[in-house]
């Protein structure tokens, strides 16, 4: 009997292929692209990341602001084209850059710095999924005559975000995260940790007591405390092993 992962995962790895074969298209129709990329690259290094550099923002979480920053653009920019206050033309070419940038951020940086990039590119894409779809159904159906105009839109909206929540908690979800131990101030250590999607930790650094004798630089596994939907990040809470450098 095929379980509901395993339609999850063969869904996944279809909507994979579909989206780098519609990039690999892109790539090959515009020649400039590379070039584009290139500068934008550039500009990136050189501009961009240095000031949020001095903020104390260190690369990866600056990798996955990006991802998130897109993301937030691609779900505004859709909202507004379902809700009628822009039209498909503008949907598409806006949309399609947005999702162009998903995708480079997912299978390139992402794929390549990240031990956890299947977590990464599997929510992502899925939500990228689900929000194409819903826009999708605006151009076949844009009202129905059920509750309310735009019911269709929510019902569809809710339960895909439910299977997505629910497949990512049972493949991806975990109750630890690794942090690097900053600074060791007598029985305590300051652990600094990078944003962790598998246990919803946010960026930051915290105060832990020293129970496994970490030194500084140390890679220490440490014990998460989730919240209620784990809207504000999960809490670390103790130190449960060690990697000594």
């Amino acid at each position: 009997m095929v379980s509901v992962e395993d339609v999850g995962e063969r869904a996944l790895r279809l909507l994979e292929r579909a989206y780098l074969f519609i990039l690999d298209i892109l790539i090959k129709a515009v020649p400039a692209l590379s070039r584009v990329v290139e500068r934008i690259q550039r500009f990136d290094g050189e501009r961009l990341y240095p000031f949020f550099e001095r903020r104390g923002i260190e690369v990866r979480d600056y990798i996955v602001f990006k991802l998130q920053a897109a993301s937030g653009l691609f779900l505004i920019v859709s909202t507004l084209f379902i809700a009628g206050s822009i039209g498909a033309r503008a949907y598409t070419v806006f949309g399609a850059a947005l999702l162009s940038l998903i995708i480079y951020l997912l299978y390139v940086p992402i794929k390549r710095d990240f031990e956890d990039y299947p977590a990464y590119r599997d929510l992502f894409l899925s939500f990228m999924a689900l929000v194409v779809i819903i826009a999708a159904v605006k151009v076949k159906k844009p009202f129905v005559k059920v509750v309310f105009p735009f019911f269709h839109f929510t019902a569809i909206a809710l339960i895909g975000v439910i299977v997505i929540y629910g497949y990512f908690l049972k493949r991806y979800s975990r109750d630890y995260a690794v942090g690097r131990v900053v600074a060791v101030e007598g029985p305590y250590i300051r652990v600094r940790f990078n944003y962790d999607l598998r246990s919803n930790v946010k960026p930051q650094t915290a105060l832990l007591s020293n129970t496994m004798n970490a030194r500084e630089d140390d890679l220490v596994k440490v014990r998460v405390e989730k919240g209620l939907l784990s809207l504000r990040g999960s809490r670390p809470a103790e130190v449960i092993g060690v990697e000594w450098v």
